[in-house]
């Protein structure tokens, strides 16, 4: 390897990770900690998977996740109250290979950024450039050349996501791109 060269252009790629959440303080004397949850998909945290710290490359085997009354984790290899809190404020991933089959029919936010939105009659309206999480739905915003477009991530609007052919399905409704119809 020489300077300057990238990993990946020696067909060494960095494995994709996905954040499912953040270390909070430490819980107790054995290792515990609560967590803020950065996904809703409580299966990517079952007991014997697999967690990344931060950019450490060595993997943490969950011991226990508890939902209720407030969100805590247990690590296999973490147990003192000292080495939860070197963890705080950290951000513990899955392997996107080992997540992606317990999403079902849902998606990660990263899967969805970069995707070409067009209309039924195949209109390119532009690419999905950053997602915006509301209470009721995703919204999607899609950047246009200069402008930008909301897409609320619902059935009557979004009809199909494509992602082996890297585009999502619009159907325009009224209103949706304001005057221009």
């Amino acid at each position: 390897m020489r300077p300057g060269d990238r990993r990946d252009q020696l067909g060494h790629k960095a494995p994709k990770l996905v954040p499912v959440a953040t270390v909070g303080r430490p819980v107790g004397l054995n290792g515990g900690f609560r967590i803020l949850l950065l996904c809703d998909i409580p299966a990517l945290l079952k007991p014997g998977c697999n967690l990344y710290a931060g950019t450490n490359p060595s993997p943490y085997q969950i011991k226990s996740f508890t939902s209720a009354p407030k969100t805590s984790l247990t690590l296999l290899d973490v147990t003192s109250r000292a080495q939860a809190k070197s963890l705080t404020g950290k951000t513990l991933y899955r392997l996107y290979e080992e997540a992606l089959p317990l999403l079902g029919d849902r998606y990660f936010i990263s899967d969805i950024i970069g995707l070409e939105a067009k209309t039924k009659s195949g209109e390119i309206l532009g690419t999905i450039c950053e997602v915006i999480e509301t209470g009721a739905n995703d919204v999607w915003v899609v950047k246009t050349g200069s402008e930008e477009i909301l897409l609320p991530v619902i059935s009557e609007v979004i009809t199909s996501v494509n992602f082996e052919d890297g585009f999502v399905l619009v159907n325009i409704i009224p209103g949706l791109l304001g005057d221009q119809q």
